[in-house]
């Protein structure tokens, strides 16, 4: 393979993912993508769920530079409301633009959880969100006296039942509406995620 072979290898299990889903996403469906023997992978991950595990890390990061671009935009005069909604809006957007591989890094079942580099990407990836939580809290006096972690994880729980539900269809049906804007607006306001202006 030209250039770094464990790069190309990650490279082409992320096309995969994003192209076919999780399930395509094979050790012999990677090498024949890259070009190579069906036992190259193996030179590079010990086995399946260590390629899903970087593949997963990629995406945390993919995510985490599509969120901090989001909260930029909003501008130094921003906010925490403003900056929290915006991670919000980006955190749904990856989801949707992102099928499978926004699946593939919830499935713990297919992953190393104690991969370092995926332990890493993704506990930094919280971290920012719980920065932004504390933020609106110490503004405002947003859910004053709740543990800031387990807000933010409740809000992730939330933000990501909705992805999910929405993913497959579950919201529209059941809505009877097929914008993705009206029902996202809608969520981000029940779970108190929208800034005072927009509720």
């Amino acid at each position: 393979m030209d250039g770094d072979p464990k790069a190309r290898l990650l490279a082409c299990a992320m096309r995969i993912v994003s192209e076919d889903g999780i399930e395509s996403l094979s050790l012999r469906a990677i090498a024949r993508r890259a070009g190579v023997s069906h036992g190259a992978p193996l030179r590079h991950f010990p086995g399946r769920a260590a390629l899903l595990s970087a593949v997963a890390a990629e995406g945390y990061r993919t995510l985490a530079a599509e969120r901090d671009r989001a909260v930029d935009a909003c501008g130094a005069s921003s906010t925490a409301a403003e900056r929290l909604h915006a991670a919000a809006l980006a955190y749904v957007g990856f989801a949707v633009e992102n099928r499978g591989l926004h699946e593939l890094m919830s499935r713990e079942d297919l992953l190393l959880p104690t991969d370092p580099l995926l332990s890493e990407v993704s506990r930094a990836f919280f971290e920012e969100a719980v920065g932004l939580v504390v933020a609106r809290q110490e503004e405002e006096g947003w859910h004053q006296g709740v543990d800031s972690r387990l807000l933010t994880a409740a809000l992730w729980a939330a933000l990501q039942g909705f992805a999910h539900l929405w993913l497959i269809g579950s919201i529209a049906r059941a809505s009877r509406s097929t914008s993705l804007e009206d029902a996202l607006r809608v969520a981000l306001a029940a779970f108190d995620l929208a800034p005072k202006s927009e509720n």
